[in-house]
């Protein structure tokens, strides 16, 4: 069973006006910090201490990456992307984090078609979806990754899903997933999926979920093929 969302009070986001700023600021700041500690000459006994600072400023850094991303409507430069080898290279990369857990299978449906998208955004778009979908399902779990051109809204698109076979969406995290901060993660900070949404949005395409619980559940980017 999936567990209740947690959440931030939304007068927290609403009243959050500078949180791209805040957030711009307290990276740097959090950089700065990271690079004073690789001046020192540690003893012995500090090794380990001053890599686990390291490691929580990394963790820092990552949460106002996302925070900078909520405020940001579109995160790059767009330009023409060919999906179907990206989303090939990107599986062969993130297989590693989820080998462990999963299968991942990939499949593309494409035939050269490409997309107006920032490359990198897109990237950690996927593997947002496919990070999610391993920590859904059950030691020996299958993901599967496809791209599949659609008609949608009168146009043609490609349509990019991540689909598992877990433990499923529960109705009441279901209709909050998209907010900022809403988790079920015991260690979440439930900024990906908020960010991810935004960004595709950014590209003029969106997400859908279809679920079941106990069963599993299928996150679809859909992104309007670029003009030839």
């Amino acid at each position: 069973m999936s567990a209740m969302p947690t959440s931030v009070p939304r007068r927290v986001i609403v009243e959050g006006l500078g949180l791209g700023s805040v957030a711009h600021d307290l990276h740097n700041l959090l950089a700065s910090v990271g690079f004073q500690l690789g001046l020192l000459d540690p003893s012995e006994e500090d090794v380990d201490r001053i890599a686990a600072a390291h490691e929580a400023i990394d963790r820092a850094c990552e949460i106002t990456d996302r925070l900078m991303a909520i405020s940001r409507p579109v995160p790059g430069e767009r330009g023409p992307v060919a999906v179907g080898p990206l989303i090939a290279r990107l599986t062969d990369m993130v297989r590693v984090l989820i080998e462990h857990r999963a299968g991942l299978t990939y499949v593309d449906n494409t035939t050269g078609q490409m997309v107006m998208a920032d490359r990198i955004g897109l990237e950690r778009v996927v593997t947002n979806l496919v990070v999610n979908a391993r920590d859904a399902v059950e030691p020996g779990g299958e993901i599967t990754v496809r791209v599949d051109p659609r008609e949608r809204d009168g146009g043609a698109s490609l349509a990019i899903t991540v689909a598992d076979n877990g433990c499923g969406i529960s109705k009441a995290v279901l209709d909050r997933m998209f907010e900022p901060y809403v988790t079920t993660k015991r260690n979440g900070n439930g900024l990906g999926l908020a960010a991810s949404r935004r960004i595709v949005r950014g590209w003029g395409g969106d997400i859908g979920v279809d679920t079941q619980e106990g069963e599993g559940t299928t996150m679809t980017v859909y992104l309007p093929v670029a003009a030839r």
